[in-house]
């Protein structure tokens, strides 16, 4: 199973879904968009904050291959794919 993660600084996501989402074929619903929208940017540390949310509400499994996006506004772009092996110590 792949998911992906997204997190975004500011665009608001109308941007974040014609500029950076459809271009990867990502739906908007398959990010943590609409939590990240409530928190507001953290800087560096917004995947992290996104895969944690979803370890913690059990949206990740070990096997899951998860995809953490950033985007800022001005085209700054980090992705990496990271494969859970390991939720102990991470899951109640």
């Amino acid at each position: 199973m792949t998911r992906s993660v997204i997190s975004v600084s500011a665009p608001g996501p109308k941007i974040i879904k014609r500029e950076y989402l459809a271009p990867l074929g990502i739906p908007i619903e398959r990010t943590t968009w609409p939590r990240g929208s409530h928190i507001g940017h953290t800087g560096v540390g917004d995947r992290f904050i996104g895969l944690v949310h979803l370890i913690t509400n059990g949206d990740v499994r070990i096997g899951d291959q998860v995809l953490l996006i950033e985007v800022g506004i001005g085209s700054t772009w980090c992705a990496a794919v990271v494969e859970i092996t390991n939720l102990k110590g991470l899951v109640q």
